[in-house]
């Protein structure tokens, strides 16, 4: 499905795929591997920029079913809680700064974003992994600071293994002239 580009279908199949398998599973077990391919095919000439753009957007949807699959629905005063702490227990774990240390020291970045708007891809996937492993570590009653202390460590692991990555650079790369082509047509 990935390798083939068929985005239509991604989104419907991978959550069918949730009922029998864990989201961290899906995209350690399946996307990373279909990726994987991809950027092989693409290296080899085998497959050309179009169809990796078609696959890359095969993954985007495959990770919005997952995104789905792991929000809950919360009440409002859940969410100006929650969600704060939760953000920057994740922040603190891969950047080391609350999202509020970080607008004091970017005040002119701060006025078009925040952190996770000015980061890389490596940082985005290794933060869409976090996000999986924080909802488990919750879901098994770890506490915050415990919680901490592993998602740093997991971050630190990943950095490691993902940063001599050569598909996540080949994206990189796609990112950069997409983001490249935009800027020339405005």
């Amino acid at each position: 499905m990935i390798i083939n580009g068929l985005s239509d279908l991604s989104f419907e199949q991978t959550k069918l795929v949730l009922e029998d398998m864990q989201p961290l599973d899906i995209i350690n077990n399946v996307l990373v591997g279909a990726l994987d391919a991809v950027g092989e095919k693409f290296e080899k000439g085998i497959m050309f920029l179009p169809q990796l753009m078609k696959s890359a957007e095969t993954v985007k949807k495959s990770f919005d079913a997952i995104k789905e699959y792991i929000v809950p629905t919360l009440t409002e005063n859940q969410i100006k809680f929650v969600y704060a702490e939760e953000a920057d227990v994740l922040n603190v774990a891969l950047f080391g700064v609350t999202a509020k240390e970080w607008r004091k020291a970017n005040p002119d970045l701060a006025k078009k974003g925040n952190i996770r708007d000015y980061t890389d891809l490596l940082h985005l996937v290794i933060l869409n992994n976090l996000q999986n492993t924080n909802a488990e570590l919750i879901e098994n009653n770890v506490s915050q600071s415990e919680r901490l202390i592993r998602l740093n460590n997991f971050a630190r692991r990943q950095i490691k293994s993902l940063q001599n990555n050569k598909n996540l650079h080949e994206l990189e790369k796609l990112q950069e002239q997409v983001n490249n082509e935009k800027y020339l047509l405005e």
